[in-house]
Parts: C-alpha cells; sequence; structure tokens
C-alpha cells in the first residue's frame, strides 16, 4: 500500500439489487484493513482505528463524502499489510460517525452495503457484486414517457462489457473485430448464459444483426453501421414477428415505399421484439422484414430492411429521431431483465438489405446463427442449475441412505442413489451437449472459411442439419434439468430464496423463441431430412459408423460403441419410415417429428461422448481424475440415457388414426 490511504479502482461489471445502492461509482475508493472482525452488508458496526494511514482514509472519506472499501487482513499481526496481506474479498461501506479519542485514534461507525471483489494481483478493481441475475428480476425494465429503463445497474455493466471488447469476439478486424474463431465465441456465448440471460440478450441479438449485414449489406451500409455495432455503442434486433403472423410470415403487412434518394419509408407494427427498446446504446439498428408495394404474395414478396432507431449521417454521426416508437414491453414469465417490445415504424426511413424479395433468405443467416445461440442459452442454464444442485446435494442433510452409517442424525443428500442418478443425468447431458455444440462452431468456421468449396459445402449442410437439433434438444434437456435441480432444492426450490426457480422460468422462453421447438423439428424432417435426396443425413449416419469402426479394436470403448450402433440402426430405419409414410400419410410424419428430432439429438450426443472416450483414453496419465470423471460420466450417459430412443422410435411409428381421429369436447 501506498504511504497516503491505499485506493482501489472502479472498473468490473457493477451489479445492483438495491435502489438504496444506485448512486455513482466513484474512480478509486480509500481501503481500510481489519484486523479481527469482518463486516457484511447491512451490518452496522463501530470500529476502533489507530493506525496512521487508516485514520487518514476514514478523514478523507468523511470530508469529502465518500465510502470506504473494507477488508479483513490475512495475518491480523500485521502492522502495515501491502495488498497481498489483505483477503480480495470485502464490503462496501458508508462512514456514519467518526469521533476522535485523546489518544489520536478514532472511534468510526460503519454501515456495510455491498460485497465487493478485488480483481488482479496488483492493481485492483471493484464490482458492486450483487446478483444482476436478482436485479433484473426483481426490478425488471419499465416504460417511461416512451423510453425503455433498463434493470439497476445494466447501463453500468453494459458499458464495461463493451468496454472489454466481449461484442467484438468473432468479428472482421476490418471492422473493429477481433476476428476471432467461432469456436472462441460459442465458449463466452454458455458462460455469459449461466452468468445472465437477461442481460446477455441485449448483445446477442446485436452479433447476428451483424452478420446478417456483413454478408449481405453493400459495402456503403457495412462502413456506415458495422463498426459501431462492433465496438457495443449500437445494438442491434431482429423485426420479424407482427400481431397477423406468428410462424407464418407469408401474412406480415408491414409496407416499405421506395423513395427518390433509394431509401425506403416502413409502416407497420412488430410484436415480440427482444431488445427492441433500451437505454444501454446511443443506436439500435432494427433489421425488419416488410414488403414492397409491387411484391408478389406470400414469403416469395418479403424484402428486409435495415432500419436505425436514430438516423445517421453520411458520415456516421447521429442526426434525427428516426420513426421508430416502442408501443409497450411484455409483462414475462421469465427474462423480465429483458426488454420484449412491440415497436410502431411509422414511415421509418429505412435500407433495403440484400435482393428486393428475397429478404427471408437473408435474414435466415441471422435466424440460424440465432437458433444455434439460443440451444448454448440452454445448455448454459443448464449448467448453472446443475452447479447449483450439485452444491446443495453437499451440503444438504435429510433422511438416510441405504448404506448410512450415520447413528443420529441425517445423511447428505448426495449420498442418496436418486439423488446422484438426477445429478448425472444433468452432467451427462450438459457435457455430451457441451461437445457437439463446440463440434457444431467448427464446422460454422469450415463452412465459412475453408479454402476447399466441396468440404465449406459440405460442412455448410451438416450446420444446417444439426441447427435445430441444438436449438430443440439443448433448450429442452434444459427444461428436464432446470427442474430436477429445483426438485433435488426440494421446497426451498420452489421458493425465490436459492435462484433456482428463475433458471427455469427464464429457461422457458428458450423452447419457445427463435421458432418453437415443434416448428424445429417439422423444418428436419420436412426440409432437412429430405435435402439432396438425403445425401446430408446418409454422410452423417455414414461419420458415426466410422467412428464406431474404429474403436473396434478398443476394449473399453467398443462396448459402448456396439451399443450407438444399435441404436444408429434404429435411426435409419426410423429414417426409412419416415420417407414411405411421407408419400401415405404426412399427419403421421408430423405426429413424428418431434420424435425424430429426439432421437437424432441423442445419436449425436452418444457421437460425442464415442469421441471424449478416444480423448480421455489416450491422454489418461495427463490428468488422470479429469479423465476419469469423462469416462464415468460417459458410461453413465450410454446406459441410463441413450436407451431413451427405444421410446422414441417405437411412440413414433404407431400411428395417428387414433390421434386424428380423436373427438375433442
Amino acid at each position: 500500500m501506498n504511504e497516503r490511504s491505499p485506493k482501489i479502482g472502479a472498473s468490473v461489471i457493477l451489479q445492483y439489487k438495491e435502489k438504496s445502492m444506485l448512486e455513482p461509482l466513484n474512480a478509486s475508493y480509500p481501503v481500510l484493513p481489519l484486523r479481527d472482525i469482518v463486516v457484511f452488508p447491512h451490518m452496522i458496526v463501530p470500529l476502533f482505528v489507530g493506525r496512521d494511514k487508516s485514520v487518514r482514509a476514514l478523514e478523507e472519506v468523511m470530508a469529502d463524502d465518500k465510502q470506504i472499501l473494507l477488508s479483513s487482513q490475512i495475518d491480523p499481526g500485521v502492522d502495515d499489510p501491502d495488498s497481498d496481506g489483505i483477503f480480495n474479498t470485502g464490503v462496501l461501506a458508508n462512514v456514519l460517525q467518526l469521533l476522535k479519542l485523546p489518544d489520536g485514534t478514532v472511534k468510526v461507525l460503519v454501515e456495510g452495503v455491498a460485497d465487493i471483489v478485488f480483481m488482479g494481483p496488483s492493481e485492483f478493481t471493484f464490482p458492486r457484486v450483487i446478483d444482476a441475475i436478482v436485479a433484473g428480476d426483481e426490478i425488471p425494465t419499465k416504460l417511461e414517457n416512451g423510453v425503455v429503463i433498463t434493470p439497476p445497474g445494466y447501463k453500468e455493466a453494459y458499458k464495461k462489457f463493451i468496454e472489454d471488447g466481449w461484442v467484438s469476439l468473432s468479428c472482421d478486424p476490418e471492422y473493429g473485430g477481433q476476428g476471432m474463431p467461432n469456436t472462441i465465441k460459442t465458449f463466452f456465448d454458455e458462460m455469459l448464459s449461466s452468468a445472465s440471460l437477461s442481460f446477455k440478450l441485449y448483445s446477442e441479438l446485436s452479433i447476428g444483426a451483424y452478420n446478417c449485414i456483413f454478408h449481405h449489406g453493400n459495402d456503403s451500409i457495412k462502413k456506415k453501421f458495422l463498426p459501431n455495432m462492433v465496438k457495443g455503442t449500437w445494438s442491434g434486433t431482429m423485426c420479424l414477428t407482427e400481431p397477423v403472423c406468428g410462424t407464418d410470415l407469408g401474412l406480415l403487412k408491414t409496407k416499405a415505399v421506395e423513395q427518390s434518394d433509394g431509401t425506403y419509408k416502413l409502416t407497420g407494427q412488430k410484436i415480440f421484439i427482444t431488445s427492441g427498446d433500451h437505454d444501454l446504446t446511443e443506436n439500435i439498428i432494427h433489421l425488419v422484414l416488410a414488403r414492397t408495394p409491387d411484391a408478389p404474395s406470400g414469403t416469395k414478396g418479403i424484402s428486409l430492411f435495415l432500419v436505425p432507431k436514430v438516423k445517421v449521417k453520411e458520415d456516421g454521426s447521429l442526426g434525427s429521431r428516426n420513426g421508430v416508437s416502442t408501443n409497450s414491453i411484455e409483462s414475462k414469465m421469465g427474462i423480465k431483465g429483458s426488454a420484449t417490445c412491440v415497436l410502431n415504424f411509422e414511415e421509418a426511413a429505412g435500407y433495403m438489405i440484400g435482393p428486393k424479395n428475397k429478404g427471408l433468405s437473408s435474414m435466415f443467416t441471422m435466424m440460424n446463427l440465432e437458433r444455434i445461440v439460443v440451444g448454448l442459452q440452454g445448455l448454459g442454464l443448464s449448467e448453472i442449475a446443475y452447479q447449483n444442485a450439485l452444491n446443495y446435494s453437499k451440503e444438504r442433510k435429510q433422511g438416510k441412505s441405504n448404506t448410512s452409517k450415520t447413528k443420529n442424525g441425517a445423511d447428505l443428500i448426495i449420498d442418496h442413489a436418486d439423488i446422484r442418478r438426477s445429478l448425472l443425468n444433468m452432467k451427462s447431458i450438459i457435457e455430451g451437449e457441451r461437445a457437439l455444440g463446440f463440434w457444431l462452431a467448427q464446422q460454422t468456421e469450415v463452412s465459412l472459411h475453408h479454402k476447399d468449396n466441396k468440404i465449406k459445402e459440405e460442412a455448410s449442410d451438416l450446420v444446417s442439419l444439426m441447427t435445430p437439433v441444438v436449438k430443440s434438444l439443448f433448450t429442452d434437456m434444459g427444461m428436464e434439468i432446470t427442474s430436477d435441480a429445483m426438485q433435488i432444492f426440494g421446497g426451498y426450490g420452489y421458493t425465490k430464496d436459492q435462484g433456482i426457480e428463475q433458471l427455469y422460468r427464464d429457461n422457458r422462453i428458450t423452447p419457445i423463441y427463435e421458432g418453437t421447438n415443434s416448428i424445429q423439428s417439422i423444418d428436419l424432417v420436412f426440409r432437412k431430412l429430405v435435402n439432396k435426396d438425403r445425401n446430408v443425413i446418409d454422410r452423417y449416419i455414414k461419420s458415426i459408423e466410422e467412428e464406431i469402426k474404429k474403436n473396434n479394436n478398443h476394449p473399453q470403448i467398443k462396448p459402448l460403441a456396439e451399443k450407438l450402433g444399435h441404436y444408429l440402426k434404429i435411426m435409419t430405419n426410423f429414417t426409412i419410415w419416415i420417407e414411405k409414410n411421407m408419400k401415405v400419410s404426412k399427419d403421421d410424419v408430423s405426429a413424428a417429428c418431434n420424435d425424430y428430432l429426439k432421437v437424432l439429438g441423442l445419436i449425436a450426443l452418444a457421437h460425442s461422448w464415442l469421441k471424449v472416450l478416444g480423448v480421455s483414453y489416450k491422454e489418461m496419465n495427463t490428468n488422470k481424475k479429469f479423465f476419469e470423471d469423462k469416462i464415468q460420466t460417459a458410461n453413465f450417459f450410454f446406459k441410463r440415457i441413450l436407451p431413451r430412443i427405444d421410446a422414441h422410435y417405437n411412440s413414433a411409428i404407431s400411428g395417428t388414426n387414433y390421434i386424428m381421429d380423436f373427438k375433442f369436447n
């Protein structure tokens, strides 16, 4: 510490829970090391302080009406601790009273306000670490005088978020991006989803909009809009749905009338627009589907337009407000910190993106990427639910296990077989999904950047095939996992105190938006399965067969590979059944779509686990504990999860006469 009162700079994400904590942060704060006491938020504690530097720090606080950081010393016997001599956690406090005593020491009354974490070995940084997840849920977005106000702490968090460059990870360096592979972004998408899905949604669609403009916008548009979107000072949205049309976009009514300067004026209303308005960025770039007056009916007459919330001048600076306004925001079951808006477009100025009447094709660049990201949301929420359930099961005592040696009292619930089964259900699904998700991210990179066009095309086909699987399977499993996590908490899980019920509520949107999971399964079977005479699915099956053959001589992996081979044959039979019934009864096929998606998804997870096993046995000596964990988890998946295929297949091929002939009263 310095000779003067030590300071800590404020520079990490700031997260709030209570209105009383909304005052602006200072650039730095004096630090008061504590010898033998710990202060927590909401505690009012008297302290006796004798060290000269500490006294000067307190006097400075009182003179400037500041707050002080309280942190305990690692060794209470040290008279003058340096930065390594205090713990990296503590509390931000208000100094209520300061009384100088005759001996030169002071008596001070402090009030703990917020938990803090110090980041870095030599330079401290400061967040008000109060759960943004809770903040966004308890104090959701609100609409005031036509402006959407985000939850407390979101503006500060977002400012730090963009300063650290998280928006620009995979963006092109030409526009200020870091040019990192999509796999890096995939890691980050999962982690940020685990941290706070509501907060994540404000930047997520910006990346989708960036990709759409990058691939389909002209050079002028890209130079004008992309740098600020990459920087994060401007955000993006996707405006598809209208009151008269949900999934059936062929019915949309929003009109776009061309002007003499080549721009368009858009008029219409869009609903369920994630991050449609907020106070985090200077501008919001809306990608809007609309029709020109001469457009043909149906989806063939849809064009795509870029419509900024604030008009942008030719030099890139902001001009006047555009004809875009927020009619209302949705009051939702979950993701309450995310603004879901009804937007009105009233002769709003816009630019056409991509070819006329081909807007849906251009928008799918954004939509397909977003569907993968939504799958990763389900994975991220599953992971944090599992972590919390696991930790709770190691602390909670209830009942006696079948092998209990406890004479008095109860055993930890993790000692109960059913709890362990539930935890391994979660773990084996989550880790299989993670492997599959990152493989898909790699295939996305290949589809975009490989020099061999044939390989690029094959990778693109695989991405197209697996996109609905990742979106649907990961989110459906996410509902199962968050529900099971809540069950492990028992009655406490149903209360708000533990946070598990919020994860369940937040996750419930993921099987719905970006195309419901039912729609994804229909897309998979009716569009993807028959794509290119079924070559894509055949190639994927062949790649799995090759992976199985590769393990014929591996004594530990071979039994599991053979089990996968058994279920692969069932999926092949299922595929043949669909092809036959496509010509006989489309209702039979429609009713089987969801089951087929689940079967393909479980096969894909097992295939991913097979590859993980290959690496685990090969690298066992480098980290035995880690790889043994993977092997045990994989075995559980093959024995307990993969057999679900039997139920899906047998249910699907039972037909639909008894379904379609049923008379609902």
